[in-house]
């Protein structure tokens, strides 16, 4: 009698390895590892830093090409300085839509890893420690280059000016980044946490 081969077995769920991305739906890890929340928060606070850090540098690059095709602008087309303002203005707030919207998605991100609120919370300062510093140092490169092309008004009109700077620069990393981004890092996370307990 002929004899033919055992049928292979049937394969066992879970044998397939899976390709994960960055930001792929992986299986969360369990709350209460500060090892695993540290990897967590370390990894994704510097992908969307990295991420702040190319829009500000090209939302910098962006208004300082601007700035210096104002006066052109504004003779050829007869316009008052308050319509260039008024675009300034519409420029900012579209980088600070976009910046929001950047650490909604760390929030989300983190807490879908490691579903916890303080993931999301330590993931944003994490990306506002690396918008902060790249920030500053491109502030005071401008106060340095402004110091030095307007030296006539270096002991009236440039203290004025110089302090207004720092004053807005201040409203924008607390006001703008530290306190509204957080907030919005944590909403993220709290869809982040809810999208991990729906798939686990």
């Amino acid at each position: 009698m002929q004899q033919y081969p055992p049928p292979p077995p049937p394969e066992q769920p879970g044998m397939l390895q899976q390709v994960q991305t960055p930001f792929a739906a992986a299986p969360h890890l369990q709350p209460g590892n500060t090892g695993s929340m540290q990897r967590v928060v370390l990894k994704y606070g510097l992908i969307f830093g990295l991420i702040i850090i190319v829009r500000l540098a090209l939302g910098t690059a962006i208004s300082t090409a601007f700035s210096q095709a104002l006066p052109a602008l504004a003779a050829s087309n007869h316009l008052p300085l308050t319509s260039f303002a008024l675009i300034f203005n519409l420029i900012t707030a579209f980088y600070t839509l976009i910046d929001w919207v950047i650490y909604f998605l760390a929030g989300f991100f983190a807490a879908r890893r490691l579903p916890q609120i303080r993931t999301a919370i330590f993931t944003s300062l994490w990306v506002n420690g690396c918008y902060t510093l790249v920030f500053l140092i491109i502030t005071g490169i401008s106060l340095f280059l402004i110091t030095l092309t307007l030296p006539q008004y270096r002991d009236t009109m440039m203290g004025a000016y110089i302090s207004g700077i720092i004053t807005q620069a201040l409203v924008t990393l607390i006001l703008l980044h530290f306190i509204f981004g957080t907030a919005i890092a944590v909403l993220g996370g709290l869809l982040g946490a809810r999208s991990a307990n729906r798939i686990s």
